[in-house]
């Protein structure tokens, strides 16, 4: 059966292609703003990465046959990572506190395996 996908992570990224994977092989790769039709069997698991980071995985049957779907990026993860630079540079430079900076360093660390896994999101896209 054949399905779409479209990316749009918008700036974040968007010079490196995305690698598209399905049933965990690599498939082909995926530029942003590009849209191409994928030939996927009956039943699968459909999932993009980069490296390390990846999306969530869709797992696709003959009733997805046909149907669009959009890679974009998380905005949690976009929303996540302000905050971060913010307080980093809250702590480190404005208030001189090396404790401050310490605690956001580990709290980052700390989510980072978390992160990694849900820095894309895949959808279907509902707009055509």
């Amino acid at each position: 059966m054949q399905i779409y996908l479209k990316r749009a992570t918008g700036f974040f990224g968007m010079a490196s292609p995305l690698t598209v994977s399905i049933n965990g092989e690599k498939q082909t790769m995926i530029s942003n703003n590009q849209e191409k039709q994928l030939i996927v069997p009956k039943r699968a698991i459909l999932q993009v990465s980069f490296f390390w980071l990846k999306s969530n995985q869709i797992e696709l049957t003959e009733a997805n046959a046909g149907q669009r779907f959009v890679v974009t990026m998380n905005p949690f993860i976009l929303q996540a990572y302000i905050c971060f630079f913010l307080l980093t540079s809250l702590f480190g430079f404005v208030l001189n506190q090396v404790v401050g900076l310490l605690v956001c360093l580990v709290a980052y660390a700390c989510l980072l395996p978390y992160v990694m896994k849900k820095v894309y999101v895949i959808k279907e896209d509902t707009y055509g």
